[in-house]
């Protein structure tokens, strides 16, 4: 049986090359997320607010809220949430871009991990070594 760190490192596995085909295609991204069922398939989510060009804040927010219902319900054991923030990474003293997969699992666990990335002259975000911080666990908190 796989632990909630294992199952939510499954569903990083999933959004991570989406995340960067988007930036390789587009140069950012709007916020998307991708669920794991009791059944561990994997199903890509997005939202949209009717809106062209969105606050990501606002995509997020209905995110959230659509995992917190699938989690009110049994229908997901674990939750990704992507998007495109600035950090300063570990041993670095400026804020650097970078790709955040915040996780979620019914289990408690909840962390969000940081891909630093540059985008090189073809287009392409070359990443470097992910680092993470352990978070509230907002999405399976009514469970």
């Amino acid at each position: 049986m796989a632990t909630p760190k294992e199952e939510c490192e499954e569903l990083m596995s999933a959004v991570m090359p989406h995340a960067e085909e988007l930036l390789a295609k587009h140069g950012e991204f709007f916020p998307f997320g991708a669920t794991l069922s009791p059944s561990n398939e994997v199903i890509l989510a997005a939202a949209h607010t009717g809106q062209e060009q969105p606050p990501s804040l606002d995509v997020i927010r209905l995110l959230e809220e659509g995992f917190r219902q699938g989690a009110a319900q049994a229908r997901y054991k674990a939750t990704a949430l992507v998007y495109d923030v600035r950090v300063v990474p570990p041993k670095k003293a400026e804020k650097q871009d970078a790709i955040a997969v915040r996780l979620d699992h019914r289990d408690r666990y909840a962390v969000v991990v940081y891909f630093p990335y540059v985008l090189t002259p073809s287009g392409e975000p070359a990443l470097d070594a992910p680092f993470a911080t352990a978070v509230d666990a907002p999405i399976f908190a009514s469970t």
